[in-house]
């Protein structure tokens, strides 16, 4: 790269929650400095610009995409847009650092990774650096579980999309959102990690609000090399909201709860296997942002890539395949 400072300038292209988050990390982070943003949407350009004056808010991408001020390119857009703002990036020798799931429409991904070729890219899939997924796996490799024979997952929620995303409305519906994608994507990405690549080889249980209303209650089953993978999402009640990755094993399982906390269980009971601050969103946060630092300046991977991105993908959409019907955006 050859931008030879210490800090790696930094250009959002998504101004929502998502991007908001991206910059306010990126702030505490002395490796990056986040130059300019930009949304579509006016609104949150102006949300965005009274949350951090400091960047320079543009109403246009173009200024994004030259080179001679940003080094790396963060996509925090709903995910049709994700392939054009990246090979755009790309063709300007930009990294990109792309929110997951990588799109809906799989020959759309498919091309996006054979035209990328090699060009620098990570995706944000956050147990990537997350303490608890490296602990787990510390704890797998060591044999401490015994022998893996598969896991549970469990999301619920009282509400989709959460308060905290309301204003992003897309979220809501079937055609790029919903809590499989947006949520699902993420266990998705950590089975593979932790198990083996996930597949679904037989048709899940599914139930969605009307058209375009996304799924609100999903049962299914994933295969691995390391045993079965059980997956239940719901959506709707008055209750706490469940986050929730067991890993079974024969001498005892590992407990991923409210995404960062980590235990080992067995009949006995549950034992914390990370200190107070390791089991926090911040510090998955912090080690997501410490891994990109390393890839950006070594080309050493420490992301997942778009080839794991497309992994993820194909399996989310294969669970929501009944929803596409003909929607244009999902064919394969």
């Amino acid at each position: 790269m050859p931008n030879t400072h210490g800090s790696i300038r930094v250009g959002i292209i998504g101004c929502g929650v998502i991007g908001q988050r991206m910059a306010q990390n990126m702030s505490e982070h002395d490796g990056f400095t986040v130059i300019k943003a930009y949304d579509h949407a006016t609104e949150a350009r102006q949300k965005f610009a009274s949350l951090f004056p400091d960047i320079t808010t543009c109403d246009s991408s173009e200024p994004l995409f030259n080179k001679a001020d940003i080094d790396l390119l963060y996509i925090g857009t709903p995910p049709l847009a994700h392939a054009e703002y990246a090979l755009r990036a790309a063709e300007q020798n930009l990294f990109v650092f792309c929110e997951k799931p990588l799109g809906v429409n799989q020959q759309t991904s498919q091309d996006l990774i054979s035209k990328m070729g090699s060009k620098p890219h990570g995706m944000n899939f956050v147990y990537s650096g997350a303490p608890a997924m490296h602990r787990a796996r510390e704890v797998i490799h060591d044999g401490g579980l015994g022998t893996v024979i598969g896991a549970d997952i469990n999301i619920a929620f009282s509400k989709w999309p959460r308060g905290w995303q309301e204003n992003a409305g897309w979220l809501s519906q079937r055609d790029q959102g919903g809590f499989v994608r947006e949520v699902g994507s993420h266990f998705a990405y950590l089975t593979h990690l932790l198990l083996g690549t996930p597949r679904l080889e037989h048709p899940p249980l599914l139930h969605a609000y009307d058209d375009p209303g996304c799924e609100y209650l999903v049962q299914a089953q994933w295969e691995t090399a390391s045993g079965p993978v059980s997956f239940f999402g719901r959506a709707g009640g008055c209750r706490t909201d469940i986050v929730q990755m067991r890993i079974l094993g024969t001498k005892a399982c590992l407990l991923f709860d409210q995404w960062y906390q980590l235990y080992k269980e067995t009949d006995q009971g549950l034992e914390p296997m990370l200190q107070a601050e390791e089991a926090t969103p911040k510090a998955a946060y912090h080690g997501q942002l410490n891994g990109l630092q390393h890839q950006y300046w070594n080309q050493e991977k420490r992301l997942a890539d778009f080839v794991d991105g497309l992994l993820v993908q194909d399996l989310v959409e294969d669970m929501l395949k009944p929803l596409r019907g003909s929607d244009p955006h999902s064919e394969r």
